[in-house]
């Protein structure tokens, strides 16, 4: 009985584990993985233009979870390759939504030019982004609180088809990873990235899974 109990308490402290662990991740930024030349960084308190600059990284970082007061139109939404201006497609979410916002940033030393590519998984589905003239409108709702962002026009991406420039981005077919090439000269390429937010069950089902197979293991 002694055996089963300390068994008991074991699989209890775990599930309070990773419940706990499953909460944090739900309620603060939701990357889970960065590859290519892709970092996750906390960016300063200023990032105009030229004042965080790096040759050999695509930086990106959490910027806010908010609910929505009104609708809004995403720039694009739908799975697949996009580099041409013709290809945005994107949904309206509705008020009330709870949505989590990240920037993906490319400011080169000097004059550039700089080509780098990479990618963003995330925990929740990707429901669209904001690029080019969208992003300076959309800084106040999905800004990140104390950071002065650039507003200048000229901080997304050039989608002409590779006529001029290689920028690309993808977002995968099941929402979860967007991949993104940025080649940029004196300016910046910025990419802002909205999610869902992770609902109180899927982490009951992470838990409850995770919970299951400790018990299986275990047997």
């Amino acid at each position: 009985m002694a055996i089963e109990m300390k068994s008991t308490h074991t699989q209890t402290v775990i599930l309070t584990a990773i419940v706990g662990a499953a909460f944090v991740s739900a309620t603060s930024a939701g990357i889970i993985n960065a590859g290519g030349d892709a970092v996750i960084a906390d960016p300063p308190s200023n990032i105009l233009h030229n004042q965080w600059e790096n040759n050999s990284e695509i930086r990106a970082w959490f910027e806010r979870e908010t609910t929505l007061t009104q609708d809004i139109h995403l720039g694009h939404s739908q799975s697949g390759l996009v580099d041409d201006l013709s290809q945005l497609d994107g949904n309206t979410v509705t008020s009330g939504t709870q949505v989590q916002s990240y920037m993906i940033r490319l400011d080169p030393v000097g004059q550039g030019p700089v080509t780098l590519s990479g990618y963003l998984t995330f925990d929740t589905e990707i429901l669209g982004v904001y690029i080019g003239s969208q992003l300076v409108p959309t800084d106040a709702i999905f800004g990140r609180s104390g950071v002065v962002y650039n507003a200048n026009p000229f901080r997304g991406l050039e989608l002409d088809g590779a006529l001029v420039s290689n920028d690309t981005f993808e977002i995968s077919q099941d929402l979860m990873r967007i991949d993104f090439t940025m080649e940029v000269g004196d300016w910046t390429d910025d990419i802002r990235v909205i999610t869902a937010v992770p609902t109180p069950g899927s982490v009951g089902v992470l838990a409850a899974g995770l919970f299951a197979a400790t018990r299986r293991r275990r047997g």
